[in-house]
């Protein structure tokens, strides 16, 4: 078996073209992929409204690690 070309697990999304017309300007203004848009989009509308999700913390080392790690990268994304 081949071993994956990426860490995080990859999802299909299908997008109105209008939409996908403004993620790919706002992404060019932010100078970074439309996929890191989508990332930074979606990271910020689930930390504002975090407060709805269960408490639940990952269930294992790897977990909570690969989690941490998600959290960096966001946050040197921001600078």
């Amino acid at each position: 078996m081949s071993e994956r070309r990426y860490r995080h697990p990859q999802v299909n999304l299908r997008l109105p073209e209008e939409l996908k017309e403004k993620l790919y300007a706002l992404a060019g203004r932010h100078h970074r992929s439309a996929n890191t848009e989508m990332v930074a989009a979606i990271t910020a509308w689930i930390e504002r409204h975090e407060e709805e999700l269960p408490d639940v913390p990952p269930a294992t080392t790897e977990e909570r690690l690969m989690a941490l790690e998600e959290r960096v990268a966001m946050l040197e994304e921001k600078d």
